[in-house]
């Protein structure tokens, strides 16, 4: 189960948050690495430290790969608890506008936390995208993320319609009929920096009237990664 439904409370929690310091005129620091700051703080506040612990940078085992020699691959954050038995959850952040939320590093975080959910299916995987509405826009008019059934996650129109009920979808790595060219230029990179490709990567789109206003200055959309069927 959810632990405190973290995925709710972040799309919701980290508008507000940036609405909030933007009023302070803290716009100036708007990043990535704000945006992780009021991922900790939201985390941090729904845990009991004696039993939890958020964890960053956290260079997961599921998705280091053979002899690489260099940095090891981490994922934004780990929370874990401190006793085997207890769910963990990672999270993986991208700032909409920035230089390295292009659609490859989006599907490249995508995969690793599919990864992670095959490995370990009892975890919940969470892809958190956050920044101003444009660039949202911008993003989700790439291709990968054009209409069609197997477009790279819901488009950011779909988290602004009436309703909170869930949005799945299933995005193809392999006989992708929609999608091929782009995936076909992108996988060199995944290859690379991935110790295997998934067949698909399965999300379902996190959404409440509340983290998804008709207009407002910044936007947060929120993923949860699904174990697929047969997936490696």
């Amino acid at each position: 189960m959810p632990i405190n439904n973290f995925p709710l409370r972040l799309a919701e929690g980290i508008t507000a948050k940036l609405d909030f310091d933007y009023a302070c005129n803290r716009g100036h620091s708007f990043g990535e690495y704000h945006v992780h700051g009021v991922v900790n703080e939201i985390l941090c506040a729904n845990i009991d430290p004696a039993t939890r612990n958020v964890r960053t940078g956290f260079a997961h085992p599921a998705i280091q790969t053979e002899g690489n020699g260099g940095r090891k691959r981490e994922i934004d954050f780990l929370l874990e608890g401190r006793e085997p038995v207890d769910n963990e959850i990672c999270i993986e952040v991208k700032w909409a506008g920035s230089s390295h939320c292009k659609p490859e590093n989006v599907l490249l975080d995508l995969c690793r936390l599919q990864i992670i959910k095959a490995a370990r299916p009892e975890t919940e995987c969470v892809f958190i995208l956050s920044g101003p509405e444009m660039a949202h826009t911008d993003l989700f008019n790439a291709r990968i993320f054009l209409a069609g059934t197997n477009c790279l996650l819901h488009r950011r129109s779909e988290a602004l319609t009436q309703g909170t009920g869930p949005r799945v979808k299933s995005f193809l790595l392999a006989s992708n009929p929609d999608h091929s060219d782009e995936i076909e230029v992108i996988m060199p990179k995944l290859v690379k920096r991935l110790p295997t490709i998934p067949r698909s990567v399965h999300t379902t789109l996190i959404h409440s009237t509340r983290s998804a206003p008709q207009c407002g200055r910044f936007q947060t959309l929120v993923w949860t990664i699904g174990a697929g069927a047969g997936e490696s």
